[in-house]
């Protein structure tokens, strides 16, 4: 089977102003009512892991923020969010700042910017669709604390432009430390969007732009290492970018002190005008993938699935993968997909890389739109759906809406329910 590579535009961005956070530097201790408050509302809230059903009659607006250029023009949703769900909280990051929702009000918390300078905003010159390159804040476990760690790119007084890495603390909301670190000086307009690409062991890597990598712990504060190149992928405890020589080469770095751990590996890129994506595939493997006539040049089947941890292949296919996307679901499972007309899914075990189904063998797919623990969410013939992200089997429960984003207590999904639809999105609550 073909699976059609073409994916839709993008929508456009705005920003707007915010107020300060004089923390910075250091891990204040906990606001005990604050916590303590948090900790009643997740008591309040039922949880349900993984949830598989939500009230569609409840939804609480998110503000517009959440979906800023991350739709097409006709209301669908083409890029991941810039919203974390965690506990029962909402976390939306933008270049400027964060902000933080209650999801069973809508009530805001104050926003979250950096202290050591003014945020920059993204390099927008056409104003068409698709130029918000913000992504989700990044939940680390710390200390026994959750946090939400956003990296903002700010202008300091002497007009460089520099990193200043934020940490809230998930329960309260209340900034847990914001540090600046400096970036080499650059002559051009600064540096597009800083983003954490991921973590292990409380060490988050941060993708600065297309140009830089820095390598931030979150227990000691401070950054640990870097590199004048981009990552590529996170996963498991690697950090995966070209390599400086090129020719379609990589190499892989240890996330927790940047020592190396493979170089120079030829993944089998060898195509000048091969279009292909190369993705995280769950804590053990990465995948390539892209058009079966431009890998490899052409010889099937091509290398797919590589282990992390040594750059060695593990699996081939021979399909056209052009604009498949794959998603870790948390557990076991890493489910990979293509939104179109066939609804093309397909998931392989975490662990071994063995695929487990796909929808070329008589299930039948859903448009996903989210995978976590064990599910995958989507559209189906007759509005939302679940499956369950082992067998691909129905879950025989009918979720009410199709979640972007989902934990155990609630899911974000759009505002028309049901739909795909008039660009907005709300948070629902989970009930089964």
């Amino acid at each position: 089977m073909k699976i059609r590579a073409a994916l839709c535009c993008l929508a456009a961005s705005g920003f707007l102003l915010s107020a300060c956070s004089d923390d910075s530097g250091t891990i204040d201790e906990p606001d005990e009512s604050a916590t303590s408050q948090a900790a009643e509302e997740e008591a309040e809230a039922q949880a349900f892991d993984p949830p598989k059903e939500f009230d569609a009659g409840a939804g609480v607006a998110l503000p517009p923020e959440a979906v800023q250029s991350k739709m097409n023009t006709t209301g669908v949703n083409v890029q991941r969010l810039p919203v974390a769900l965690v506990g029962t909280k909402a976390f939306i990051a933008t270049a400027g700042y964060l902000q933080i929702v209650d999801p069973a009000t809508g009530e805001a918390f104050p926003d979250v910017v950096p202290a050591s300078g003014t945020p920059m905003a993204p390099i927008v010159t056409t104003g068409m669709v698709g130029e918000n390159p913000y992504e989700a804040p990044l939940a680390v476990e710390a200390g026994g604390t959750s946090l939400l760690v956003a990296p903002f790119i700010v202008t300091g007084t002497d007009g460089n432009y520099d990193l200043d890495v934020v940490g809230v603390d998930a329960a309260s909301g209340e900034v847990a430390f914001d540090v600046p670190v400096d970036l080499p000086s650059i002559s051009f307009s600064g540096y597009p969007h800083a983003e954490a690409a991921g973590e292990s062991g409380g060490v988050v890597v941060i993708s600065v732009g297309d140009q830089y990598t820095v390598a931030f712990d979150t227990a000691a504060q401070a950054k640990v290492w870097e590199k004048a190149s981009a990552p590529t992928v996170v996963t498991g405890d690697v950090v995966i970018s070209s390599s400086p020589s090129g020719d379609y080469t990589y190499d892989a770095f240890a996330i927790a002190d940047g020592s190396p751990r493979w170089q120079g590996k030829d993944i089998g890129l060898d195509d000048l005008y091969a279009t292909y994506s190369i993705q995280a595939a769950g804590p053990n493997f990465f995948a390539v993938l892209g058009s079966n006539y431009t890998l490899t040049d052409g010889q099937l089947p091509y290398d797919m699935l590589f282990d992390a941890a040594t750059g060695e292949p593990v699996a081939q296919d021979e399909r056209d993968m052009s604009g498949v996307e794959c998603r870790f679901d948390g557990q076991e499972t890493v489910v990979c997909f293509y939104r179109g007309p066939d609804n093309w899914v397909a998931a392989l075990d975490a662990t071994t890389g063995e695929w487990l189904w796909d929808t070329e063998t008589g299930v039948v797919g859903v448009n996903v739109t989210a995978v976590w623990h064990g599910v995958v969410y989507g559209v189906g013939a007759n509005g939302p759906a679940a499956l369950d992200a082992r067998t691909g089997q129905d879950t025989g429960t009918a979720p009410g809406v199709a979640p972007y984003v989902v934990n155990e207590y609630a899911a974000v999904a759009d505002t028309t329910t049901g739909t795909w639809g008039d660009g907005g999105v709300s948070v629902y609550p989970a009930i089964g």
